[in-house]
């Protein structure tokens, strides 16, 4: 597995023996980075322990100009990206909720380390480790991380540095109300430290219309509105009259700048980690949360042993014969036979209703699976009942594995799996195994497409149906430049209508306008929380043209009004479009392309790289 700097992972299986150094790379990562948040933290309850002594300044104008702080550093750095900086102006109220969160949780530490000295504060402190584990475990359904048997471990430090303090003289007396208190407070904190993390990473995260910098900075603002409702309820409180006469201490300053450092640490750390949330692509229901590429692999297996393949599509790219003499145009020509089987499995399956509701909106025929499905089982998991099994489809991928050809996969982990478990054998008990098995059986390589458009293409987007309309742009702009470009020609050898099924996916000869209706979280995915209830545009040639021309957009004024796009004009099926053999083909004609390209893209470095969503 390379260590590259990215959001995601590639599994290198031409090194199968170093699979899982990039998740030692990731675990190293984030203890760094919880070390520098524990070291400041540790600093600031020390130094806003210091505060209650030099007075001068109150806790709740301590958390108010942290915040201000936390602002300027963002709006320094968003001033370097001006395209960004434009979009820090569309605020959403439910914002205010998790900034107050941070809010109260601030100014509750400052209440909480002046009942008592940092080692007590320390171990009450320590109570939201356990609070987030039990939240994590029981409803997320996640394990106890070594992370919080870390956070456990500084507790008993801290119990054991409490019990041999020794002399107390030089700290604030404290009364056993006062512990009690602070016990309360604690647990107040605990509670909004985990309902605030979740709610960010729920809303923030998955929304990538916005950079993680501009989020930020909103839910700074927000944080800062919500402070100064806190200072105006403490004024009523208690008058304030000292504070304005009062210069502020070195404690004062260090306190503001190190909760600002803590608060902009707590978002780095965010942003390097997952979502306590996620959805395996292709199931469409909740799961456990997988902590490392083994676990994610056992759950997956876990899933593909119990779940069955219903459609298979398969096509094949055969090269018919390179430009000719007069070389007017560089054109490489290729005969394409592309198959979608529906297959019925023999052994008992799980059958997810999220999965059926995605392939019945997507005009699945379940009539003629049942009705003329193909019969498979593995030879070895035959018995007297199988006697409807049809061994020719396996016999078929069995010779397609011995010709040596290259297997072309797109976000190909979880279909690999699926196919192996289904077709190959019952897969192996550890991801390095089933990497080395991979290798023995598809002898012609495997080739990842999401890869190789996100690590050698360097595509804005990646999702199938993105890629495919990118590289059928690109190829017609080569055609026409005279450069590089392939031609496809379908096979005839079917000549029974009721076996045919036809897919439009010509590209526009109508003009495309720049939009602001697009819909921006489909645009990156693929898909769309709304559906078909969306209100903007799923159109993919506009989304293409638009991410063309996105830097340019961002680097100079328009000179021309958007307009909005004619739906009824720009409405394609290419995006709604679902079948197995057309998502085979869209998958080979991508390569095909990256394949024509390969004095730039060199595509042996992506040779045997499975691309794999989450990074470990």
């Amino acid at each position: 597995m390379e260590d590259k700097p990215s959001e995601n992972v590639e599994v290198d299986m031409s090194r199968s023996d170093e699979v899982l150094s990039r998740e030692t790379t990731k675990c190293s990562t984030i203890a760094a980075w919880s070390v520098v948040l524990g070291s400041l933290d540790t600093a600031r309850q020390l130094v806003g322990y210091q505060v209650t002594f030099d007075g001068g300044i109150r806790s709740s104008l301590i958390v108010l100009f942290s915040e201000c702080l936390k602002l300027i550093v963002l709006f320094c750095f968003l001033l370097t990206r001006s395209a960004e900086l434009m979009k820090v102006h569309k605020f959403s109220l439910w914002l205010l909720f998790p900034a107050s969160i941070y809010a109260i949780t601030n100014n509750l530490f400052y209440v909480g380390v002046s009942l008592v000295p940092p080692p007590i504060w320390a171990i009450l402190n320590q109570t939201r480790v356990i609070f987030l584990g039990v939240v994590y475990k029981f409803i997320f359904k996640r394990q106890f991380t070594k992370y919080q048997w870390t956070g456990l471990f500084f507790l008993l430090i801290a119990v054991t540095l409490t019990a041999a303090k020794g002399d107390d003289s030089k700290h604030k007396t404290y009364t056993r109300s006062d512990l009690m208190y602070a016990c309360i407070i604690a647990l107040g904190a605990s509670f909004l430290s985990a309902i605030g993390p979740i709610v960010v990473e729920w809303r923030l995260k998955s929304d990538e219309s916005r950079s993680f910098a501009v989020q930020q900075f909103q839910l700074y603002t927000m944080g800062l509105l919500s402070c100064l409702v806190v200072v105006s309820l403490d004024v009523l409180r208690k008058p304030m009259v000292m504070d304005r006469l009062q210069m502020p201490q070195l404690s004062a300053i260090l306190a503001v700048v190190l909760t600002a450092a803590c608060g902009l640490t707590v978002g780095a750390v965010m942003k390097k980690t997952d979502n306590v949330v996620k959805e395996l692509s292709g199931i469409g229901r909740k799961i456990k949360v997988a902590e490392s590429l083994e676990d994610e692999y056992k759950l997956l297996s876990e899933t593909a042993k119990s779940h069955a393949v219903l459609s298979m599509g398969i096509s094949c790219f055969i090269l018919r014969n390179e430009t000719s003499a007069n070389n007017e145009k560089p054109i490489t020509k290729y005969l394409v036979h592309t198959y979608n089987f529906m297959l019925m499995p023999e052994d008992h399956h799980t059958v997810d209703p999220f999965s059926i509701k995605f392939l019945a909106l997507h005009e699945f025929n379940f009539n003629k699976l049942y009705k003329s499905g193909i019969h498979y089982t593995l030879t070895d998991r035959m018995n007297e009942n199988n006697r409807r099994t049809d061994k020719s489809f396996i016999d078929l991928l069995m010779k397609m594995l011995n010709c040596n050809v290259p297997m072309i996969v797109h976000n190909g982990f979880v279909d690999l799996a699926f196919f192996y478990q289904n077709f190959i054998s019952d897969l192996p008990t550890s991801s390095k195994k089933f990497f080395n098995s991979l290798k023995e059986n598809f002898k012609g390589g495997i080739f990842d497409t999401k890869y190789i458009a996100l690590k050698l293409k360097k595509m804005r987007a990646s999702y199938l149906a993105y890629m495919f309309r990118k590289c059928q742009k690109d190829n017609v702009e080569n055609n026409q430049n005279r450069n590089k470009s392939i031609d496809v020609a379908f096979s005839d050898l079917l000549t029974n209508g009721e076996q045919l099924s036809f897919f439009t996916c010509k590209t526009p000869d109508y003009p495309i306008l720049i939009t602001n209706q697009i819909c921006k979280h489909f645009a990156f995915n693929g898909w769309c929380r709304d559906g078909t209830d969306c209100k903007r545009s799923h159109d993919l040639d506009t989304i293409v043209h638009i991410n063309f021309k996105f830097r340019k957009c961002q680097n100079k004024e328009r000179d021309e009004t958007c307009k909005e796009i004619n739906e009824e004009a720009t409405e394609k099926k290419l995006s709604g479009q679902h079948s197995s053999g057309f998502d085979a083909f869209m998958t080979g004609f991508a390569y095909s392309f990256f394949l024509n390209q390969n004095e730039v893209l060199n595509l042996d470095n992506s040779r045997n790289r499975i691309y794999i969503s989450k990074k470990y």
